[in-house]
């Protein structure tokens, strides 16, 4: 028999815990990011070329069952007992301290286990060593590998990073940012018209309008000054090829949850967003789910995972009842 490949993969948020825990890393977002990005890199890597491929998850929960596995990758057809006797000796490995010694180069040289490896093995303890804004910077990052994974994220987490966004936008308000205003004329959110600082993140402009790419993704404008109450309006679809599922798109606005909206066509939908009071600045951020790429679908080779596709934004005055 060939090589067999082996590989494994665990949820992102609990290997960021993992590398705290450990005391190889620290609660530091640029740091754990660039480790997940290499780590997603791998993992995808040794994927595509693995015999087999084993979540975390199940090693925990389903011991035998995924040695029975390992076993038939490899050619070899143990007894349950067999299967037992070696199970009862992994059981028995242990590292030579409970304690993390934050140092990759100490570990048994006979096990591999570094000190305070084992520990806290489940996922929600490893994630426990994480803030709950870390761990959505990391939802909202890794948002597509975790759901194609099988990941379950937090809505409340996602809705955090938006009002994050809002948050940021007094930063912008002070710098020399120049930030659009809005309108009773629709702006087209082409890539030769779209003002510059429209789209804060996550949209990429093109001749007929712009596709959001990430996950999440924002746009922030100003509405003007003496408009207390009224509504932005956007022209918008989304990329759902016939036969695919929908696209569901929620809408914060300056953090605060909105509307959900949803699309099962490519048809565009003209949506109304109430706002008032006296902030004229506004982030208008989405949370859009079930994105796909051209290319998964075999219909080109653009590989940018497209969700919404906005054309135009504009307001109007008035009651928000109306």
């Amino acid at each position: 028999m060939g090589d067999v490949i082996l590989s494994t993969y665990r949820d992102l948020r609990a290997v960021a815990g993992s590398l705290v825990r450990m005391k190889w890393a620290t609660v530091d977002w640029p740091l754990l990011r660039s480790f997940l990005d290499a780590y997603v890199e791998d993992a995808d890597a040794w994927e595509a070329s693995a015999n087999l491929v084993i979540p975390y998850e199940k090693l925990l929960d389903r011991p035998a069952e995924i040695l029975s596995s390992i076993a038939e990758a490899m050619g070899i057809d143990p007894t349950p007992e067999q299967i037992a006797a070696v199970l009862a000796r992994l059981e028995r490995l242990a590292p030579a301290s409970d304690t993390p010694a934050g140092n990759l180069d100490v570990f048994d040289r006979e096990t591999l286990l570094h000190n305070g490896h084992i520990g806290g093995r489940a996922d929600a303890a490893a994630m426990a060593q994480l803030p709950e804004a870390l761990l959505g910077q990391i939802e909202t990052r890794y948002h597509d590998w975790l759901v194609a994974h099988r990941y379950v994220l937090s809505a409340d987490r996602i809705a955090a990073c938006a009002r994050r966004c809002a948050d940021e936008v007094e930063t912008l308000h002070r710098s020399s940012i120049t930030i659009p205003l809005l309108t009773l004329d629709p702006i087209r959110l082409t890539r030769s018209d779209m003002p510059p600082g429209l789209a804060l993140s996550g949209f990429a402009a093109e001749e007929w309008g712009s596709w959001s790419i990430a996950p999440v993704c924002s746009l922030i404008f100003r509405t003007p000054p003496d408009m207390q109450a009224g509504h932005i309006f956007l022209n918008a679809g989304a990329f759902v090829p016939p036969g695919t599922p929908a696209i569901i798109a929620t809408v914060f606005l300056n953090g605060q949850e909105i509307d959900r909206w949803l699309w099962r066509s490519l048809d565009h939908q003209q949506l109304r967003i109430p706002f008032e009071g006296l902030q004229d600045l506004h982030v208008l951020t989405f949370h859009i789910e079930g994105a796909r790429s051209a290319r998964s679908l075999d219909l080109g080779e653009d590989d940018r995972r497209l969700g919404l596709a906005v054309q135009t934004i504009w307001i109007a005055g008035g009651s928000i009842a109306a």
